[in-house]
């Protein structure tokens, strides 16, 4: 019990400081580009937070061993994946 609780908490710190590096990095790809803060904010961050779960569709649907594997793959990707999303509009 008490080695789950010290993952736990390790994962969360490491999580924490994760995050402050991404979002540093990010800000500092806008600075150094010369990119409006608003923009780095609404694009190049939901971009980059996209991107992984992109890479691995793409992978999937490379890589799949057969032709079925394939089409659920691409099924799925245009139902659930997270960049369609982002051109649904959202309610307020």
């Amino acid at each position: 019990m008490a080695l789950m609780l010290a993952a736990l908490v390790l994962s969360a710190i490491l999580i924490y400081f994760s995050c402050e590096l991404f979002v540093n990095g990010i800000e500092w790809v806008g600075l150094r580009f010369n990119i409006s803060k608003n923009a780095v904010g609404t694009v190049l961050a939901a971009f980059s937070t996209a991107l992984p779960e992109s890479v691995v569709t793409f992978i999937a649907v490379v890589f799949g061993a057969n032709a079925s594997q394939k089409d659920v793959i691409a099924l799925f990707s245009l139902t659930q994946h997270p960049l369609h999303y982002m051109d649904m509009p959202q309610n307020v």
